[in-house]
């Protein structure tokens, strides 16, 4: 990944997408997979998210439950993995328009990303 810009343009975002990762299948055959992803914060090119999950438990990662799940046509428990990550702007998919996030959901992943900078 690029060195970040000091001069790039930061914008607060409210955004859902899903995260195109390359995985190598037991095969060896390269495999897309797209997870959901909320993205708060952009600068310049590079998306700044946490991974959304319905999974209660994750082997060596700490997850918080959501208050509400942002997808509202789904009413599984909704978690995100408490680790700030960031990627390029051309790895991620069209915004999901319909989901939305808790203000208290919002400010807490906020808080993260701003002790942990």
């Amino acid at each position: 990944m690029k060195s970040k810009n000091k001069n790039a343009i930061i914008r607060k975002k409210k955004e859902f997408r899903y995260h195109k990762v390359k995985v190598k299948s037991k095969n060896d055959v390269e495999i897309d997979i797209r997870h959901p992803c909320y993205i708060f914060l952009q600068i310049g090119n590079i998306y700044v998210y946490v991974q959304l999950t319905h999974s209660s438990i994750i082997d060596g990662l700490i997850l918080i439950e959501l208050r509400e799940n942002p997808d509202p046509m789904d009413s599984k428990k909704s978690y995100w993995i408490q680790e700030i990550k960031s990627d390029i702007k051309s790895t991620f998919t069209k915004v999901q328009k319909r989901w939305k996030i808790n203000k208290e959901d919002d400010v807490d992943i906020r808080s993260l990303y701003n002790k942990k900078r």
